[in-house]
C-alpha cells in the first residue's frame, strides 16, 4: 500500500506526507521545501516499524535535508549550482521490503558544485560516511570536466578517489566520448585507467516506448576478459518479444570461457467490460477499444505516433489495447480511420478516458453507420434547389442526431454517418414540405439516390 500528498501552502512553502505498508513494515513521513531567493531547503521525517524475523517490532527514524542553489541571475552565464545534503538514520530504521536491515552507516554527508568555465563543464562533488559501531568512515572526492562539441557529442573526464571500509584507497579516471548519432540513439567509448579496462556501449530506442525496437550493446576489455553483452527488444501492438546475449572469454587459461542467450515472448490478455483483448502486458491501467461490428475486420490505428506507426490496432487480432496508462490522469485515445472505405463512420474520432486504479475501460469504437448518401434535390419543375440548408431526421432511430444538410449551386448534397432507414429531409426555407428518404437495407458505402423532389406549396384556398 502506498499513500502521498503534496500541498502547496503558498507559492513559496508546499509539504507533503506519505505512507507505505507492507506485511512487515509500516512506514509514515512527511516533508516540507521552502523556497526563497537564497535557495531551495527540503527537509524530510519518516518513521519505520518493522516486523523483524529475529526479534519483535523495532522503530526506527530517518531524517534527511539539502540546500540547492542555482543562481539565475541574468549576470551569471556560469550557470552556478550548489548542492548539499545530510541524512541520519537510526540503527533500525527499515524500509518497505526491507525489515531486516541494519543501518551501519549513521550520518552521510555530501556536498556537489557545478558551473561553465570557459566553455566547459566543471563539476566537484564531496561526500562523508560516518559510520555506526565499528564500521569505519568513508569518504569520497569526485571531479569531473565536460566538454560539448555540439548537441550530439561530448567527451567528459571524471577523476575518483575514495576510501572503503577496509581502509583502503582507490584512486581511477574515466575518459568518456559521448555521441548521439540519430534520435533515440546514444553512443559511448569510455576508459577506465584504474581498472585498465576500455568499454564500447551502444544504446537505442524507439520514440515511444510502445511500439518499436530497442535495446544495447556494449564491448568490454580489461586485463582479466573479453566480455560481450547485448538485448535487443521488438514493442508490438499485441505483445512484445526481446532476444539477449551475453558471453565473457577469460584471458587466463585457467578460466573456462561462458555464454548465455535468452528469447523473451511477453503479452498480456486484458478483460473489461465483457470484452477482451491481446495486447502488451498490462500495468496499472488500460483501455480496450473495440470495434463496432461494422468496423470489425478493418485495421484501424489507435493514437498515431508519425511514420505510419501507432501505440495499438483494431484488425482481425481484434480490439487494441493501450496498457499503460496512468491511473486518475486523464487520457486521450485518437482514432486514424483514413484507410476506412467512404461510409463506414467511427463517431467522434477522439475518445476522453478516465483510468481508475487496477481498472479496465471499454470504448466501442464505430456507429453503425455504412452509408455516404448522395442526392439531387430538385423542384416540382426539375430545377436545382441550389445553396439551401435544412436538416435530415431519421424517422426509425430516436437516437439519430439530425444532420445538418446544405445544397450546393445545382443541388446536390452529400451526407455521411448513415445508417440504412427512413429519413425525412426538411430544407429551413420550406420547412412544411419534408422529402421523404429510403435508404435500402443492402446499402453500403457511397449511396446515390439521384434526384429527390420537393413538393409543391399546397395551393391556398379563400374563404369567406
Amino acid at each position: 500500500m502506498s499513500l502521498f500528498q503534496r500541498y502547496g501552502l503558498t507559492s513559496s512553502v508546499m509539504v507533503e506526507g506519505n505512507l507505505q505498508a507492507d506485511a512487515h513494515v509500516a512506514l509514515a513521513g512527511g516533508g516540507a521545501l521552502v523556497a526563497s531567493a537564497l535557495g531551495t531547503l527540503r527537509t524530510d521525517l519518516a518513521f519505520s516499524l518493522a516486523d523483524r524475523t529475529d526479534q519483535r517490532d523495532q522503530a526506527g527514524y530517518s531524517v534527511r535535508g539539502q540546500f540547492e542553489r542555482r543562481d539565475g541571475r541574468p549576470s551569471n552565464t556560469a550557470g552556478r549550482v550548489w548542492i548539499g545534503t545530510v541524512r541520519y538514520a537510526s540503527q533500525t530504521f527499515a524500509a518497505v521490503g526491507a525489515p531486516d536491515a541494519i543501518n551501519a552507516v549513521e550520518w552521510d554527508v555530501g556536498a556537489r558544485y557545478w558551473q561553465r568555465l570557459f566553455g566547459l563543464g566543471v563539476g566537484l562533488g564531496l561526500d562523508y560516511q560516518f559510520g555506526r559501531d565499528i564500521r569505519r568512515d568513508t569518504a569520497g572526492a569526485t571531479a569531473q570536466v565536460q566538454h560539448s562539441f555540439n548537441q550530439a557529442a561530448s567527451l567528459t573526464l571524471r577523476l575518483h578517489d575514495a576510501i572503503d571500509q577496509a581502509g583502503i584507497r582507490e584512486r581511477s579516471a574515466f575518459v568518456v566520448f559521448s555521441l548521439r548519432p540519430a534520435s533515440g540513439q546514444n553512443v559511448s567509448i569510455s576508459r577506465d585507467a584504474g581498472a585498465a579496462a576500455t568499454r564500447v556501449d551502444w544504446r537505442f530506442m524507439p520514440e515511444d516506448d510502445a511500439t518499436g525496437v530497442g535495446g544495447f550493446a556494449s564491448i568490454e576489455r580489461s586485463p582479466q576478459a573479453n566480455a560481450l553483452n547485448a538485448d535487443f527488444q521488438y514493442a508490438g501492438s499485441r505483445g512484445t518479444v526481446g532476444l539477449g546475449v551475453a558471453g565473457t572469454d577469460p584471458r587466463s587459461a585457467t578460466a573456462e570461457r561462458e555464454s548465455v542467450a535468452a528469447l523473451r515472448f511477453a503479452g498480456g490478455v486484458a478483460f473489461a467490460d465483457g470484452a477482451w483483448a491481446v495486447g502488451r502486458p498490462v500495468s496499472e491501467a488500460f483501455a480496450i477499444l473495440k470495434p463496432h461490428p461494422s468496423l470489425a475486420g478493418y485495421d484501424i490505428g489507435v493514437n498515431p505516433l508519425g511514420d505510419g506507426t501507432y501505440q495499438a490496432h483494431m484488425d482481425g487480432l481484434g480490439p487494441a489495447v493501450l496498457p499503460s496508462l496512468v491511473p486518475y490522469r486523464a487520457a486521450r485515445a485518437t482514432v486514424d480511420a483514413r484507410q476506412l472505405p467512404i461510409g463506414l463512420n467511427v463517431g467522434a474520432g477522439a475518445f476522453d478516458l478516465a483510468p481508475a486504479y487496477k481498472r479496465g475501460t471499454l470504448v466501442t469504437v464505430g456507429t453503425g453507420a455504412t452509408v455516404f448518401l448522395l442526392a439531387t434535390i430538385e423542384d416540382a419543375n426539375g430545377a436545382p434547389v441550389s445553396l439551401q440548408a435544412g436538416r435530415l431526421v431519421a424517422i426509425d432511430d430516436a437516437d439519430f442526431q439530425p444532420a445538418l444538410v446544405f445544397t450546393n449551386r445545382i443541388g446536390r448534397i452529400a451526407v455521411e454517418g448513415l445508417k440504412p432507414g427512413r429519413y425525412r429531409l426538411e430544407l429551413f426555407s420550406a420547412p412544411d414540405r419534408p422529402i421523404r428518404v429510403v435508404i435500402p437495407d443492402d446499402a453500403a458505402g457511397q449511396f446515390d439516390l439521384g434526384p429527390l423532389v420537393l413538393p409543391e406549396k399546397a395551393p391556398v384556398v379563400a374563404t369567406r
